[in-house]
């Protein structure tokens, strides 16, 4: 009787151990790809729009004053793709982006990155990095 009781606990502690392992590993989420993006803008008193094709770049904004720009996504893979973003530097207080976004497999999706900048902002040239990390599945 024993015996068989001891049996019963190993095999669902084995049970336990086996189901913790295959969902640890099977839902974390893969890191598939990291792309960086320069953000530069300035805050001046006129409304002129400078553009650079290697950069977000917002030119000048008066104060106060809104801008956004769209960053189109393709996801060719055939798994959904989760987006994490993260912004950094001087520019990040006034850079609004959503920080998960999930695209679904074979989909294209435009992402909106906005600076704000209130009346109080000091005039100058602000810089920062947006960085989007692309993991396979959700997170």
């Amino acid at each position: 009787m024993k015996n068989k009781t001891y049996k019963k606990i190993a095999i669902l502690c084995l049970l336990l151990l086996l189901t913790v392992l295959i969902t640890y590993f099977y839902k974390q989420p893969k890191l598939i790809a990291t792309e960086t993006y320069p953000i530069t803008f300035n805050v001046t008193k006129t409304n002129l729009t400078l553009s650079l094709y290697d950069t977000l770049d917002f030119g000048s904004m008066p104060r106060p004053g809104r801008s956004t720009k769209q960053i189109n996504i393709t996801n060719d893979k055939n798994y959904a793709v989760m987006l994490e973003n993260e912004v950094i530097g001087q520019a990040s207080q006034f850079v609004k982006i959503e920080k998960h976004i999930n695209i679904p497999a074979k989909t294209n999706m435009a992402i909106n990155v906005t600076i704000n900048v209130n009346e109080n902002t000091s005039l100058g040239h602000y810089e920062g990095e947006l960085i989007m990390k692309a993991y396979r599945g959700k997170k």
